[in-house]
């Protein structure tokens, strides 16, 4: 029975209730998966006795084991899709969610064995009398009976014949790594994968240390010349390599910083997100000297991104809060920069003369239960807010629907009128 938390609980908490889920977590991630007594991790956790715990994100419906299930596997799913995203020329993350780059090998490899089923190298043998003939050795060894027309009848015939064997170290890897996969990740990658990869218990393993597996594949890689083999290899290598940071059972597949998944989603699935790169078109901080020009500093301002609707270009800023009072909503600096962001694209259309509206928003994941008590965010003066300056719009995302179309590759239609 897989157990069911929540990023950012507190770690006392998770002491009390899995306590060898908190050492794994401190043990693996280190400080930044535990920082300022929270849980910062979301992804999936287990130990070396079994004990398997999922943590979801922040916001998310935890009511019944059903609804967190399903929970679970759209994150599974989601932070699977991220990696691959995010992945640097070397296979691995970006960023410092180095642990997330097993997810998507993993799903890789479930896909290729959905897709192409275990591994089988063709082997051609000779024989007699069946299969494809072989006329040079025919001619070579064997006596030809004449007939009476002068044609020369062969009564054996030499033939080659192919046969398809699982019994070759790559197949015999893949199936014990997908049987690693289907006992630990089965529940999340589908009965599509798992019910035929059950099946894989008739087949053999390697019979040799599993420190060895991965310079076998290596070898075994310089011989292949097929596009399905050489990356079934690749993928296997990648899935031991990350599998280096789990040690007797222990592992961590997830990531500490789920804003980035989050900003992420919300970039690849809101309708009419603009591929225009307004950053490069915004001021540059600058100094200006006594003498000479003007001279800009840093990279400038980066909005997380822009999404037109006809006429108004919205600002989007993805926030992982709960915003569910002014205990664990955006500060000061958060606020200050939004509406700097829209005074700057304001300058930019103006000078364009393109004629758009501009507004900011802060964008948060919620669930259907979740409370949603803010409408807009901006600067106050005496109890109100002071509408000389502007204000940013709060939105609250459903995170099934936003994961939901991330992992199907769909849109999602984000209000924001």
């Amino acid at each position: 029975m897989i157990k069911v938390y929540s990023d950012r609980m507190p770690v006392s908490e998770l002491e009390r209730r899995s306590p060898d889920i908190a050492l794994i977590l401190k043990e693996i991630g280190g400080r930044k998966y535990v920082e300022k007594k929270t849980v910062h991790f979301c992804g999936l956790a287990g130990t070396a006795t079994g004990e398997t715990a999922m943590f979801l994100p922040r916001n998310s419906s935890l009511e019944n084991l059903e609804t967190s299930m399903i929970q679970a596997r759209l994150t599974m799913n989601a932070l699977a899709r991220y990696g691959n995203e995010t992945k640097t020329r070397t296979g691995h993350t970006s960023g410092d969610e180095e642990v997330v780059s097993v997810l998507p090998v993993i799903f890789d490899l479930a896909e290729d064995f959905k897709s192409h089923g275990l591994y089988a190298e063709r082997l051609r043998y000779k024989s007699r009398d069946s299969g494809k003939p072989d006329w040079k050795s025919t001619i070579a060894a064997e006596t030809p009976l004449l007939r009476r027309s002068g044609v020369a009848v062969y009564p054996i015939m030499r033939t080659t014949r192919v046969l398809d064997t699982r019994d070759v170290p790559l197949a015999r890897i893949q199936t014990a790594v997908l049987t690693e996969i289907v006992e630990r990740h089965g529940w999340w990658l589908g009965e599509t994968f798992t019910a035929p990869a059950r099946d894989l218990k008739g087949y053999k393993t390697p019979d040799i240390p599993r420190t060895l597996w991965k310079s076998i594949l290596s070898t075994t890689l310089t011989g292949l010349y097929a596009i399905r083999p050489m990356k079934l290899a690749r993928l296997l290598i990648r899935y031991l390599d990350a599998d280096q940071t789990v040690t007797g059972g222990k592992f961590l597949a997830g990531v500490p910083d789920f804003e980035r998944v989050w900003e992420q989603m919300l970039r690849k699935t809101i309708t009419g997100v603009e591929a225009t790169n307004w950053n490069e078109l915004l001021p540059k901080p600058a100094y200006l000297g006594e003498v000479g020009p003007v001279q800009k500093i840093g990279s400038g301002m980066e909005m997380d991104m822009v999404v037109r609707r006809d006429q108004h270009l919205h600002i989007l800023d993805a926030k992982y809060y709960t915003a569910t009072g002014t205990g664990n909503v955006p500060k000061t600096g958060d606020i200050v920069k939004q509406l700097m962001y829209e005074l700057g694209l304001k300058t930019v259309i103006e000078d364009l003369g393109s004629g758009e509206t501009v507004s900011g928003a802060f964008v948060f994941p919620c669930s259907e239960t979740h409370s949603r008590p803010f409408r807009s965010a901006g600067l106050s003066r005496g109890g109100v807010i002071d509408i000389r300056f502007p204000s940013i719009r709060i939105v609250y995302a459903d995170l099934n629907g936003i994961m939901h179309a991330y992992t199907s590759k769909a849109h999602y239609d984000l209000a924001l009128d």
